[in-house]
């Protein structure tokens, strides 16, 4: 017979880790035009800034009308806390844009929305997943090299990584010497 341990009660050794509460929590879904408030803010980071002036307006809406893309959201209790949007090219790769909350950060939410993102590549048979990311920006360049991206090359202050997503790509490498 198993006891149920009212929270305040559990001991403290087998009590829920707080970053573990929020990944219980986690809710993927589809990025709607009401998520662009929330989401917007997170996309100033370096890299990542919605375009200003007429260019910026209406993003929200291209996102989620575009044919050759996905975009999903990262919510805990009912609010956004991350965004992932896919663009697939002809050539089947699909480039990435992750941002996650700054209160949300190191929580796993932007862990979960790439697992989603390669499943989805998957699953639409593409080769790799691309992400731009500014040269600076230490500790995303640390998550995508985490999560087996590979510098490509350097682009005005930008590195290009990329991750293969195909079924073998996690495979060892054939000996054929």
């Amino acid at each position: 017979m198993q006891t149920a341990w009212p929270s305040a009660a559990r001991p403290s050794s087998i009590r829920t880790p707080p970053m573990a509460a929020a990944r219980s929590r986690l809710r993927i879904r589809p990025f709607g035009l009401a998520d662009a408030p929330a989401v917007e803010p997170w996309l100033a980071a370096p890299g990542l800034q919605v375009p200003p002036g007429p260019r910026g307006r209406g993003w929200a809406a291209r996102v989620v009308a575009a044919a050759n893309s996905a975009a999903i959201v990262a919510e805990i209790d009912g609010r956004p806390v991350g965004f992932l949007r896919l663009s697939i090219g002809p050539d089947d790769v699909g480039e990435l844009t992750l941002a996650v909350a700054p209160a949300a950060r190191r929580r796993g939410v932007g862990s979960r929305l790439l697992a989603a993102a390669i499943d989805k590549a998957r699953g639409r048979g593409l080769r790799a997943l691309d992400a731009a990311v500014d040269a600076a920006n230490t500790p995303a360049l640390a998550f995508f090299a985490a999560h087996g991206f590979e510098a490509q090359r350097s682009v005005g202050g930008h590195d290009l990584l990329r991750r293969l997503v195909h079924d073998a790509a996690d495979a060892e490498p054939l000996d054929i010497g």
